[in-house]
C-alpha cells in the first residue's frame, strides 16, 4: 500500500509521479501552517493551487481518507471558488451555489459576468453576449429577469449594477480562467530560469484547466475565443510539462513522454514538441524512436508545406546520429 505522501503527491487521477513535492505531504500532515514554515513555502504555493484547481476532480476526498490534514491556509483559499471550465462550481463564502444557479441563458449569463468580473458589463454588451443573433421579444426585461434570479443566488452584495453589471468577490477569489493564464505564466518563467521544481506545480495547474473546456453544447463567439485561448493554454503548458520532466529527470520522464506525445497530436506542426519528446525518447534510452519522431515530422514539413524542420531540430537529430555511432 502506497504511504500517506505518495497517495498525496501522486493522485490517481492526474497519473504523474511527483517525487520532488514530498514535502508538502509532511507539511500538510504536520498540521502545521505553512506560513510557519518558510523554507517550504513556494511548495506550499504549488499545494494551494493543486488543491484548488483538482477539488472538481475528487482529490480532497482523497485527502480526507487519507487522513492528511491540510493545512489552513488550503481551506482558507477555497472559500471562494468558480470553475467555469468543464462543470461548473461557484463557492462563494463557503456556500455551494452551483446547484442553484439558473439553467440554460441564466449559467450563461454567470458565465460571461465571472469571466468578466474584473470591469463593469454594460447590458447591452449582456444581451449580445447571450442573443447576438436571435434575441427575444422585450429582450431587456428578459435580461433584467435572468439578473433578478442570479441575485436571488448569489446576493445582491455580489451581483451588483443596472446600466452595468459587475461581480463582485473577494481580491483573492480563486477563478480557474484567471488562474490558468497566471499559472502559465509562472510555468514558462520557471522553464526559462530552468528552475524545474517551481514550473511542476503551475504546469499541471494550467493543463488541469486548459483540459476541461469551456462551455460545452455553446458555439457563441465569445466561447469560441475563450476556448482558443484555453487550447492554446493547453499546448503551452503540455510543453512546459514536457521540459519540465525532462530537466528534472529520473522517474519524470516517462510523464514527460506522455506529455509531450499528447502536444504533437494535438499541435503536429509545433516543432518544439517534437524537439522535447525527441529529447526525453532519448533521455530513456530510446534514440531510434526519438530519430523515427524527427523522420515524421521532416516528411509531414515536405509533403505539407514544402519546409525543412528548424536548425534546432537538425543540430538534435546530428546529435543523435552521432551518438548511436560504433566506437573505432
Amino acid at each position: 500500500m502506497a504511504s500517506r505522501s505518495s497517495r498525496l503527491t501522486c493522485p490517481e487521477s492526474c497519473g504523474w509521479s511527483v517525487s520532488m513535492c514530498a514535502s508538502i505531504a509532511s507539511a500538510a500532515a504536520s498540521g502545521v501552517s505553512p506560513l510557519a514554515m518558510k523554507p517550504h513555502w513556494h511548495r506550499m504555493t504549488l499545494a494551494i493551487d493543486l488543491f484548488d484547481v483538482l477539488d472538481g476532480e475528487g482529490i480532497p476526498g482523497r485527502l480526507q481518507r487519507y487522513g492528511i490534514l491540510l493545512a489552513a491556509t488550503l481551506l482558507d483559499k477555497a472559500r471562494t471558488r468558480m470553475q467555469l471550465c468543464g462543470r461548473l462550481v461557484v463557492e462563494i463564502g463557503g456556500r455551494d451555489l452551483g446547484p442553484a444557479l439558473p439553467g440554460g441563458h441564466g449559467r450563461l449569463l454567470f458565465a460571461y459576468v465571472a469571466a468578466n468580473r474584473e470591469r463593469p458589463v454594460p447590458r447591452d454588451e449582456l444581451k449580445d453576449a447571450i442573443w447576438p443573433d436571435d434575441p427575444p421579444p422585450q429582450a431587456d426585461n428578459a435580461l433584467s429577469s435572468l439578473l433578478s434570479r442570479l441575485r436571488r443566488v448569489l446576493g445582491a452584495d455580489v451581483l451588483v449594477g443596472r446600466g452595468e453589471v459587475r461581480l463582485v468577490v473577494p481580491a483573492d477569489a480563486w477563478v480557474d480562467l484567471e488562474a490558468a493564464e497566471a499559472a502559465i505564466h509562472r510555468a514558462q518563467s520557471a522553464v526559462a530560469r530552468r528552475d524545474w521544481p517551481a514550473g511542476w506545480g503551475p504546469a499541471v495547474v494550467a493543463l488541469v484547466i486548459a483540459r476541461r473546456g469551456f462551455l460545452s453544447g455553446h458555439e457563441l463567439a465569445w466561447v469560441q475565443e475563450r476556448r482558443r485561448r484555453l487550447e492554446q493554454i493547453r499546448w503551452e503548458a503540455l510543453e512546459c510539462h514536457a521540459a519540465v520532466s525532462l530537466g528534472l529527470g529520473g522517474t519524470e520522464l516517462a510523464a514527460g513522454e506522455k506529455t509531450a506525445r499528447e502536444l504533437v497530436a494535438a499541435a503536429p506542426y509545433r516543432e518544439r514538441g517534437h524537439g522535447l519528446l525527441m529529447e526525453l525518447l532519448a533521455a530513456r534510452g530510446n534514440p531510434a524512436e526519438a530519430l523515427r519522431i524527427y523522420e515524421t515530422l521532416r516528411n509531414r514539413l515536405r509533403d505539407e508545406l514544402g519546409a525543412t524542420p528548424s536548425p534546432a531540430l537538425r543540430v538534435l537529430q546530428g546529435q543523435l546520429l552521432r551518438a548511436g555511432e560504433p566506437v573505432a
